[in-house]
């Protein structure tokens, strides 16, 4: 079937701007929005073995560098750009999802950086280096099914980066377009059975009423951030429609949503400060509707009364803060990405770990998240929102962020 117009993205086009250096993949899919972006979070490296193998050539002299993990081929490939230091831009799934990235990419050694916030990578204009914006949508054809469209655009941040990266663009454009068709063909080989799968899903989870709910969240490791896809993947399958967001001074108030839950995690006795600015500012509109806050921190792993009356403080310092009091606090365990650290951080929470009695090996990335316990909550969460109006009382805790 000849490929049709791809509609363009207006929130893409704003935030890529006008460069050159764009291309747009497109292929067939019969499969639902949901089921393709489920399979997107889901899809690894193992399922596109050519593709794998490509990186591991261009990628190899950044890992002899230590600047980049050696790679799992069973970790899902959206968590290796995550940890990479690629961050979240917009998720409207089963929309659209935009992602941004930075580094010197027209350079072997492609220096990727790591943004601590959203604003961070707003802000981010070193000259030398360029921007890599990302969007997956899906685009519905007039005989059913769709299009799964990949639209990527590189914005050099200075004229010098701008000539290297033209001289890289003839090369990479050939090679990155085979690399997306194999990715997206592994998404839609995933999508498709996973609706296959689904069509025998209990009627009890397909009958909860259509609600809207929004994730709100704050990361600075990314644990966090795939905890809130998590949420909102979960939310989805219960037919809510949910939208997944970074806290930030441009992110949408709870208006419009029936349900909110906000995720955070605890850094140095605190949370994220985007995620106390805007639970601040709509802390009147969080209180009329059915709200959550998920608290992450290593503590939790500890099971130490001292530690757990000092997280109890920790949540009571940030009600009194943002004048918000959720009526459910869900708790539970992140992760511990050594990897990801620097030095000093390596071997500070090494210390703390081990005086804690925990995973001590800085050579690899520990984690402790109960996948099934933060979907099952997510759907306790959508239902109560649905049948009730109300949140059920929970209590729920995230470890590293």
């Amino acid at each position: 079937m000849r490929r049709p117009v791809i509609a363009p993205s207006p929130e893409f086009d704003r935030l890529a701007g006008d460069t050159p250096f764009r291309d747009v993949i497109a292929i067939r899919v019969h499969a639902s929005a949901d089921a393709i972006f489920e399979a997107l979070r889901r899809v690894t490296l193992e399922e596109m073995k050519v593709a794998w193998l490509l990186g591991e050539i261009r990628y190899l002299p950044m890992r002899l560098l230590g600047r980049l993990p050696h790679q799992r081929v069973r970790t899902p490939f959206l968590d290796t750009l995550y940890r990479s230091g690629t961050r979240i831009l917009l998720d409207r799934t089963p929309a659209e999802l935009i992602t941004g990235s930075a580094g010197r990419l027209h350079c072997i050694d492609q220096q990727p950086v790591r943004f601590a916030s959203r604003q961070a990578f707003d802000r981010f204009a070193t000259p030398g280096y360029q921007k890599l914006f990302i969007s997956v949508r899906v685009q519905p054809a007039s005989d059913g099914g769709g299009w799964i469209v990949l639209e990527h655009a590189t914005r050099p941040l200075s004229a010098d980066a701008a000539r290297g990266f033209a001289h890289y663009w003839r090369l990479v454009r050939p090679l990155g377009a085979f690399v997306t068709r194999q990715l997206l063909h592994a998404v839609a080989a995933r999508a498709a059975q996973s609706d296959r799968q689904r069509s025998d899903t209990s009627p009890s989870v397909k009958e909860v009423a259509m609600t809207r709910i929004m994730v709100i969240y704050g990361t600075t490791d990314g644990q966090t951030g795939r905890i809130a896809a998590a949420l909102g993947e979960a939310l989805r399958g219960t037919g809510a429609a949910a939208d997944v967001i970074e806290a930030s001074d441009r992110a949408p108030g709870p208006d419009g949503y029936d349900g909110v839950i906000v995720a955070a995690s605890v850094h140095a006795g605190g949370y994220q400060r985007g995620v106390r600015r805007w639970v601040r500012t709509h802390a009147d509109a969080l209180a009329t509707r059915p709200a959550a806050f998920v608290s992450v921190c290593l503590g939790v792993l500890q099971h130490d009364p001292n530690v757990d009356r000092e997280l109890e403080t920790i949540v009571e310092r940030f009600e009194e803060s943002t004048g918000w009091h959720p009526g459910v606090v869900k708790v539970v365990a992140g992760a511990l990405p050594y990897t990801r650290y620097n030095f000093l951080k390596r071997w500070v929470l090494r210390r703390i770990v081990k005086k804690a009695g925990g995973d001590t090996d800085t050579s690899r990335d520990y984690e402790y998240t109960d996948w099934n316990d933060v979907r099952a909550f997510a759907v306790a969460f959508a239902r109560g929102v649905a049948e009730t109006g109300a949140a059920v009382a929970l209590t729920v805790n995230v470890g590293s962020a």
